[in-house]
């Protein structure tokens, strides 16, 4: 059990300071009101994340980047849609998280490690992770006015409008940074070296938004005496749901379109995962209520679905390969 707890430490502290901020939210209500703090964080976030992606990874992939397109586009396109289809079961801050979540980029911190994980084309899933990223000041506005235009007020409309400045200034320019910064050699070998740590500093920050994010909730849910706490279940099946039906809509696209096994599984991987931290952002300083529920959930699901799926892929297809080589 111990072992246990150790690997699955982010887990483990996301529920804790998720429960801490909720049930404390007294407490924290004044970490709520640092808006420059909580941007700080994540601009150093996305840094520490984007650091030690290979660039010569990227180069690579762009030789062929028909999967990492397609990838894209599920993430970026098809899942977008497909929440808009499903948000018509939820209402109010559960419909709105889940927007927010599926107009999000992928996650920088675990497609290529879980597609590795699963034998997939770590590449595919690293020039995804970057395509997403790099265009989310665009994609990301762009979904959100689409999907909840007609629901927003005068002043939100406003905000989001100026939108695509902030979140080149928060996502864009911190990757387009970190990926300077290592041209450097010995920076270079010093962030992939260290890139678990660099990867623990990060989640650390993360759960600093999570702490924030949970103590607006707890504060919500105090001003209405829990009358939201029904719509938990049906959002927590629909975002299960969503997940698994884009993974493997991907996982058959790519197949559909003749790639090879390795990037059919980039495919799925990258095309369904979202990442947290652009998500909370959006949900703490544009939305708040309990809009970063859904995003939570989202993430808990990737994190624990796709880790049963990615062993259950590799695993599958290391019996395939020995009945491949016992039959010749």
């Amino acid at each position: 059990m111990f072992r246990y707890l150790r690997r699955q430490w982010f887990l483990v502290s996301l529920t804790i300071v998720f429960c801490a901020g909720f049930f404390g939210a007294n407490w924290f209500e004044p970490f709520t009101n640092a808006h420059k703090l909580r941007s700080a964080i994540v601009a150093v976030v996305i840094f520490m994340m984007a650091l030690p992606l290979d660039t010569q990874s990227v180069g690579q992939s762009l030789r062929r980047p028909w999967a990492a397109l397609l990838g894209s586009a599920v993430n970026m396109v098809l899942l977008p849609l497909a929440a808009w289809g499903m948000s018509c079961l939820l209402a109010g801050d559960m419909r709105t998280g889940l927007l927010i979540t599926a107009s999000v980029p992928c996650t920088l911190a675990t497609a290529a490690v879980w597609t590795r994980r699963a034998g997939g084309d770590d590449t595919v899933s690293i020039l995804v992770t970057a395509i997403t990223n790099i265009s989310c000041f665009l994609t990301t506005p762009f979904w959100l006015f689409v999907t909840t235009g007609s629901q927003l007020t005068p002043e939100l409309q406003g905000r989001l409008a100026r939108m695509p400045i902030r979140l080149a200034l928060l996502v864009v320019l911190p990757m387009a940074l970190a990926q300077l910064v290592r041209q450097h050699h010995d920076i270079g070998n010093w962030a992939s070296a260290r890139k678990s740590m660099l990867g623990t500093l990060s989640q650390i920050g993360i759960l600093s938004m999570v702490l924030s994010g949970a103590t607006k909730c707890g504060l919500v849910m105090s001003g209405t005496n829990g009358s939201n706490s029904n719509d938990f279940p049906l959002m927590f099946a629909v975002v299960v749901v969503l997940h698994l039906l884009l993974f493997w809509c991907g996982m058959w696209l790519a197949r559909f379109l003749g790639f090879r096994r390795p990037q059919q599984i980039a495919v799925g991987i990258s095309g369904s995962q979202k990442s947290l931290m652009v998500g909370l952002h959006i949900s703490i300083q544009y939305f708040g209520g309990l809009t970063i529920l859904p995003m939570m959930t989202y993430h808990l699901t990737q994190l624990t679905a796709d880790t049963v799926i990615a062993d259950w892929l590799r695993a599958a297809d290391g019996g395939r390969t020995v009945g491949r080589q016992q039959g010749a």
